[in-house]
C-alpha cells in the first residue's frame, strides 16, 4: 500500500478485505470513510458489493451506520446494493463459487436488516426497494428473505 492518505488507506484495507488494517485504520479516520468516486460508498458499502462478509460484520459491529445509515448518491441502501449484488467481474474478490457469494449476501442482508428493520422499505431515487431490485435481478432467495422479514416487520 503506497498511500499515505489514511482515507486511500481504509478503502483500499475494505476492497482487498484485509480486516487486520481496516481495524487499525479506523482508529485514524472516519470508519464511513465516503469515496469521492461518482457512486460514493461508504466502506460498509464497499465490503458488502464485493462480498467481504467478515468486513462487513465488523464495520457493522463497530457502528459504522448508527449515526447514519449508507446510501450511495442514487439513494441505494445496503439491503439495495446487496439485492443488486453481481458474482462476477469483481476485481477484489477472490475465486468464490456463486453458493458462496450468494449465502455471504443473504447473511449480509439479514444482519443489516437486523440492526435497522426500518431500511426494507425505504426506495431510491428510482422508487425502487430492495426487494424491486432483487425481483429484477432474479435473486429468489433474497427475495424470498425480503418478503419474510417484511412480513415480520408489519
Amino acid at each position: 500500500m503506497a498511500e499515505k492518505d489514511a482515507t486511500e488507506r481504509l478503502r483500499r484495507a475494505v476492497k482487498e478485505n484485509n480486516l487486520f488494517l481496516v481495524k487499525r485504520l479506523i482508529q485514524r479516520t472516519d470508519i464511513r470513510n465516503p469515496d469521492p468516486a461518482p457512486r460514493r460508498y461508504t466502506s460498509l458499502a464497499w465490503a458488502a458489493v464485493l462480498g467481504h462478509e467478515e468486513t462487513f460484520e465488523y464495520l457493522l459491529a463497530a457502528g459504522h451506520d448508527d449515526d447514519e445509515l449508507s446510501k450511495d448518491s442514487e439513494n441505494n441502501t445496503i439491503l439495495m446494493l446487496l439485492a443488486d449484488h453481481t458474482s462476477s467481474s469483481n476485481l477484489y474478490s477472490s475465486q468464490n463459487s456463486s453458493d458462496d457469494v450468494s449465502g455471504a449476501t443473504l447473511r449480509m442482508a439479514r444482519m443489516y436488516y437486523d440492526h435497522y428493520p426500518e431500511i426494507l422499505d425505504w426506495a431510491n431515487a428510482q422508487g425502487k426497494t430492495a426487494l424491486h431490485i432483487a425481483a429484477v435481478k432474479g435473486d429468489e432467495e433474497l427475495v424470498r428473505v425480503c418478503v419474510i422479514l417484511r412480513g415480520f416487520a408489519a
